[in-house]
C-alpha cells in the first residue's frame, strides 16, 4: 500500500518526502491555510492514517476554547475528526481507513482519501482561525457552517 501511495503522488506530481526507515510520507499543501500533510501507512495492521496539520499552534489560554469549537465541529463530521494536542496546541485533521480485505485500492480510492482530508480541513479552517484570533462566541463562529 505504501508503494501505491508513492506512485499516486508521483503521478499527480506532488512533491513529497519519506520519513527515513518508516512508511510515512509527508508533503506540504497550500489552500486556505498552509498545511503539513502526513500519510502513515501501516501494512502490517492494514491501516492508513492521513493527517493534515494546521500551521497555527493554540496558545495555552485559548486551548479550552478551541477544544470546544473542535468538539462542536466534530459532532457533524461524517468522516474523520479534528484533534488538538493539549500539550503543544497543535491542531490536525485525521482520516483513516482499515484496508484489510479491500481488493480494489486504486488511484481513485487514494485520491478520495486524500481529498476528503484536505477539503474538510479547508472547510473549517476559517472557523478555527476565528476561534483562535477573534472574540466571537463559538456559536457565532459556527453559524455559517
Amino acid at each position: 500500500m505504501f508503494e501505491k501511495f508513492k506512485e499516486y503522488l508521483k503521478k499527480v506530481e506532488l512533491a513529497f518526502s519519506i520519513v527515513e526507515n518508516e512508511t510515512v510520507i509527508t508533503f506540504g499543501y497550500r489552500s486556505k491555510g498552509n498545511y503539513q500533510c502526513i500519510i502513515d501507512v501501516n501494512d502490517e495492521d492494514k491501516i492508513v492514517i492521513i493527517y493534515t496539520i494546521l500551521g497555527s499552534l493554540v496558545e495555552p489560554e485559548r486551548r479550552n476554547r478551541i477544544a470546544q469549537l473542535l468538539t462542536r465541529v466534530n459532532f457533524g463530521i461524517r468522516i474523520g475528526n479534528f484533534e488538538m494536542d493539549y500539550d503543544d496546541g497543535q491542531i490536525r485533521y485525521k482520516t483513516s481507513v482499515d484496508y484489510d480485505g479491500v481488493k480494489d485500492f486504486d488511484d481513485s480510492f487514494i485520491e478520495s482519501l486524500i481529498l476528503i482530508n484536505l477539503t474538510t480541513t479547508d472547510k473549517f479552517y476559517q472557523a478555527i482561525e476565528e476561534g483562535l484570533f477573534s472574540r466571537k462566541t463559538i456559536e457565532k463562529i459556527l453559524e455559517k457552517f
